[in-house]
């Protein structure tokens, strides 16, 4: 494992891989992630503004653990992407 690098953070990049798989406008998603406390919906908003830089128009839905897990056994999500840490 320490061989491994982590990617760049490459919004050009980004945006280009987006255009040569058709989508030269870039993406819009949802993502539901919970959150416990500021620090979780302040690294949420930083996500949304990276994202966005690529090409990813990325709205974050904040929800309350206890929300969110209710969620999960509901089989509700009603967004792109999902998250409960």
């Amino acid at each position: 494992v320490a061989d491994l690098k982590p990617f760049p953070y490459d919004p050009a990049k980004a945006k280009q891989l987006l255009k040569e798989a058709g989508y030269p406008n870039g993406i819009k998603l949802t993502a539901r992630a919970s959150v416990v406390g500021a620090d979780q919906s302040s690294l949420y908003q930083q996500v949304e503004q990276d994202m966005r830089a690529a090409g990813i128009d990325l709205t974050v839905q904040p929800t309350a653990v206890a929300e969110m897990t209710r969620i999960m056994f509901e089989g509700r999500f009603g967004t792109d992407l999902f998250t409960n840490i």
